[in-house]
């Protein structure tokens, strides 16, 4: 039985995760995040330009959950969290060269 154990899986190391692999690729891709991986891109796109990591090409959101998470079925509507999503995206990626 293995004695090494990964370590536990959170937001910020699948953001760490994805900026490993993305480093990897010959090019800036375009990463698009649905569901939970729109909220590990989200926090990707938050922490890219303190880390250091690579610029993608571009970026889609899928039906992605809002950066503060899902809320409770039947409680939200569609608007508050395309709102929230698209201000995110203007916050962190949205740059003029």
């Amino acid at each position: 039985m293995p004695t090494d154990k990964a370590p536990p899986a959170t937001m910020a190391r699948n953001a760490a995760d994805l900026a490993h692999f993305v480093a990897t690729l010959p090019a800036p891709p375009i990463i698009v995040g649905h569901s939970f991986g729109g909220l590990v891109l989200q926090k990707y796109l938050e922490r890219m330009g303190a880390e250091g990591w690579p610029r993608p090409a571009g970026i889609a959101f899928l039906a992605a959950a809002p950066p503060s998470g899902a809320a409770a079925p039947g409680t939200a509507t569609l608007g508050a969290p395309v709102t929230e999503v698209s201000s995110f995206v203007f916050r962190h990626a949205v740059h003029t060269p």
